[in-house]
Order: C-alpha cells, then sequence, then structure tokens
C-alpha cells in the first residue's frame, strides 16, 4: 500500500476564486478517488436537483485523496475534472467521482482558500476524522454498488421497541403451518 511518505502528493493551485483552491492529483495506476459524498443544495425546497457543491462525507485511507491526506470530512468540491457541480445531479456527480479512477491527473476544485491547506504533520489537523463510524466494508458486486446511489433526502429515524408494538405482531400473525 502506498503511503503520503513515498507517493507524491496533489499539487495545489489558485482557482480563479481565490477562496477556492484546484488540487491535481499524481497519476496512480487506477487508484479510485476515496471519497462519499452527498449534494449541497442553496435552496433545500428546489425540486430540480442541482448541487451548488458535494460535500465528503467519507474519506478511505487507500484512496488518493486519503492518501493526500489534505482533504477533509466536510470539504466542498465546487467542480470535478474542471466540470462546475453546480451543472450536475448528485446522480451525476458521483459518476464523474468514479470516472476519475481512469484519468491520468484527475482534479477537484474545493471551496476553501489555498492558505487552508496545512501540512497533515500539523497537530492541529491530526484531530480531523477521515471515515465515519460506520464499520468498512467492501463493495461485493456491482449491484450493491448501484444500490448505494443517494436518491431524494436522507433522514435518520429511531426505532424503539415497545409492549404495544409487541402485542400488535402477536395478534396479527397467521401460522404457516398447522400441526394436528
Amino acid at each position: 500500500m502506498a503511503t503520503r511518505t513515498n507517493r507524491p502528493r496533489a499539487y495545489l493551485r489558485p482557482a480563479l476564486d481565490p477562496e477556492n483552491t484546484v488540487m491535481v492529483f499524481p497519476d496512480d495506476d487506477l487508484t479510485p478517488m476515496g471519497i462519499e459524498v452527498t449534494g449541497v443544495q442553496d435552496d433545500p425546497s428546489s425540486t430540480n436537483g442541482r448541487l451548488s457543491a458535494v460535500q465528503i462525507l467519507r474519506i478511505e485511507p487507500d484512496g488518493r485523496v486519503g492518501m493526500d491526506g489534505r482533504l477533509k470530512v466536510g470539504d466542498n468540491i465546487i467542480e470535478i475534472d474542471s466540470r462546475p457541480v453546480y451543472q450536475m445531479s448528485i446522480v451525476r456527480a458521483r459518476a464523474y467521482l468514479s470516472e476519475l479512477q481512469s484519468r491520468s491527473e484527475p482534479s477537484l476544485t474545493i471551496a476553501r482558500p489555498p492558505s487552508s491547506f496545512t501540512d497533515p504533520a500539523d497537530p492541529l489537523s491530526r484531530n480531523q476524522p477521515t471515515t465515519s463510524s460506520l464499520q468498512n466494508r467492501p463493495i461485493l458486486s456491482a449491484l450493491q454498488q448501484a444500490n448505494t446511489q443517494h436518491i431524494g433526502h436522507t433522514k435518520i429515524v429511531e426505532l424503539r421497541k415497545s409492549e404495544f408494538l409487541k402485542i400488535i405482531l402477536e395478534e396479527n400473525l397467521v401460522p404457516l403451518h398447522s400441526f394436528p
């Protein structure tokens, strides 16, 4: 596995807007970017599905982004390989990110000024989590990968088992087999 010390890092260049930075990742023999993203919309009530950015939710340590070490969970990507995210749906943005694996020098434009990119050895940047608390599990099939596409809005719900629920379930159960 490549590490930060023995591989070239992405180089930074200023974007047209001085508040943004372009990261150009080196050619890395089909290594995926290794990020999970969600859409950011200026107007959440909008029904057209267009984004203002995609936000990094998770960074895989073995991907190009994780090995570089300078992007963080919560960073907003506003261009994917010079394509503006505001012209995309979340499905299209994820497809473009997946296609970056086959590009020799893919770029991401991040909504942060170049001065904000600190060295990962800096003690302040070490406290930033790179993955969510979910257990890392490999995607085993194309169907599993297709089923992870984000459609609509995600809501977190909490279910609690109660005595009332148990009674309703017991009353509605129909035996599958009858024994004499």
